[in-house]
């Protein structure tokens, strides 16, 4: 390249960054975050759950600040709203809006999206007492929020510098996210602009919890260029950034993919408030959430200036966050890749709780050996735990800050759940009963799963206890529903989640206990 095309290509890059007046600041604060979050996962908005009013509040936020940042509409009828319904007759609506592209790239286009809806609320008895509202602050106000901050940016930076080629970007609010990737289903079967013409996509969905920690760029390796590109404009945002091929199979950006469009999705990782009612706007790091929606319009800028296109390339999945909970099961850990020169699976999550937790477990610790076999591989890990004998003792070594440490269970202290039998239920229903012998102090299982058009906990009563001290837990749904963890609560039991001993896979690969036809 000659000294003229090297000055020429940076100052390209050098203009595809924010450009403001002195006086006029951003929108990247924790304040104008919080804003969007706060809005989005009050108690008004009711959780959010697809076809409610809350749902539709949502909807109508969104769309304003589409009109107001000057995005033209790209739903139906020139208006914002892309309407589509849902499982069991939900009327749903995707809100969409378009930045126009420019000069000779302006034929094609990025997608910028973020779902917005939620788990909605449950019902508690006349006695309960409690927080019933699935407010949805990380999942996924955070991923909308951050949208919104970005195409207010975007928007104002092609104002500036209206002669420059560049694609047109389309943003996307997503609804029904929760009951299966619906909403992003209906848009890539009724795209505002064709998808074959889609250079790149980037998914924001719990960007919420950086809190000093890492935002992981899930999906970056499916094109070359990318993963590199966000780790240059990770310095200037203070964002530190670890790429990972796979992690999510049930985030939108999936749907993209196997459409070999290259795609991003930007996640700053499990937490134990995931779908559940702890979800609240105290939990969340909006400093942080601001500074990663200044890297994804960073990001998002490159992509739609980049001359060339960006080569798709398939990836391996890794581990999504359903198996992730599945796999809690076990032991209630959740491992992860090693890093940070550590060479075994590092513990991400430690349920609540849990088996792991009352062995002292902790976060960041690396399981070293399972009975005895050297972990080196996440994959390892991952076959390891799920092939735990119940009946039998279980000796795991792990290495806090290098020094090894054995954890011992004993026989029969993992949860014994077997299952499941299925028998047909009146009204073309099915009955799925399994049984299991329950930490001490259990009193309710909580059901994780898709429940008609919710995905969600659900409060379930034991029966028993029966022969041996077994308990028996029935579950009466639909065709096409399935669950995938169960929590036990009560006094000392919060937070433990037994193994679903699942065997079957749903339509994005997760294990899952699938509910088919009813048997006949």
């Amino acid at each position: 390249m000659s000294r003229i095309a090297r000055i020429a290509a940076a100052l390209a890059v050098v203009l595809a960054e924010p450009c403001l007046p002195a006086d006029e600041p951003g929108p990247f604060t924790a304040a104008r975050f919080r804003e969007h979050v706060a809005f989005l996962a009050s108690d008004a908005l009711e959780g959010r759950k697809a076809g409610s009013e809350g749902a539709a509040k949502a909807a109508d936020y969104i769309a304003e600040r589409f009109r107001a940042a000057g995005l033209s509409p790209a739903g139906d009828a020139g208006t914002y709203f892309q309407a589509f319904t849902a499982r069991r007759d939900l009327r749903c609506r995707n809100v969409v809006g378009v930045l126009p592209g420019d000069g000779g790239l302006a034929g094609e286009n990025v997608i910028v999206a973020a779902h917005y809806d939620h788990l909605g609320r449950v019902q508690l008895g006349a006695g309960d007492a409690g927080d019933a509202t699935f407010n949805g602050a990380d999942d996924n106000a955070s991923g909308v929020a951050g949208m919104l901050l970005m195409l207010e940016d975007i928007a104002r930076d092609r104002a500036a510098r209206p002669d420059a080629a560049r694609r047109a970007v389309v943003f996307l609010a997503t609804d029904a996210e929760e009951q299966g990737l619906q909403g992003a289903a209906h848009y890539a079967d009724h795209p505002a602009l064709p998808l074959d013409r889609a250079a790149a996509m980037l998914n924001l969905d719990m960007i919420g919890r950086l809190s000093g920690g890492r935002l992981f760029a899930l999906d970056a390796e499916t094109s070359p260029g990318l993963a590199s590109a966000i780790r240059e404009r990770a310095r200037s945002s203070r964002v530190r950034v670890e790429t990972r091929i796979g992690g999510n199979e049930r985030s939108d950006h999936v749907l993209f993919l196997r459409r070999r469009i290259p795609s991003v999705h930007f996640y700053t990782g499990l937490h134990a408030d995931y779908h559940e009612v702890g979800d609240e706007l105290s939990t969340i790091d909006c400093e942080g959430g601001a500074r990663i929606a200044a890297l994804g319009a960073g990001f998002v800028r490159f992509a739609a200036g980049h001359p060339g296109r960006f080569e798709y390339r398939r990836v391996e999945p890794g581990m999504d966050i359903r198996n992730a909970l599945a796999l809690a099961g076990r032991l209630g850990v959740v491992p992860a890749g090693g890093s940070q020169g550590g060479r075994h699976p590092r513990i991400v999550l430690v349920v609540p709780g849990s088996l792991a937790a009352r062995k002292g477990v902790k976060v960041g610790d690396e399981i070293a050996s399972i009975n005895g076999v050297a972990m080196d591989r996440i994959e390892d890990a991952i076959l390891a735990i799920s092939q735990l004998r119940l009946d039998q003792p279980q000796r795991v070594t792990i290495l806090r800050g290098g020094e090894p440490i054995d954890v011992r269970v004993a026989a029969g202290e993992l949860t014994d759940l077997t299952g499941p039998r299925r028998e047909a239920a009146p009204g073309g229903r099915i009955a799925v009963t399994f049984q299991f012998t329950p930490p001490a102090g259990t009193e309710q299982v909580s059901v994780g799963g898709d429940f008609g058009a919710s995905h969600a906990h659900e409060e379930r009563p034991m029966e028993g206890p029966g022969p041996g001290g077994r308990y028996t837990l029935r579950l009466i749904l639909d065709p096409g529903d399935y669950a995938y963890n169960f929590q036990c609560r009560g006094p000392g039991a919060d937070g433990s989640y037994p193994d679903p001993t699942n065997t079957e896979q749903d339509e994005f690969g997760n294990s899952v206990l699938r509910v088919g036809a009813a048997p006949r």
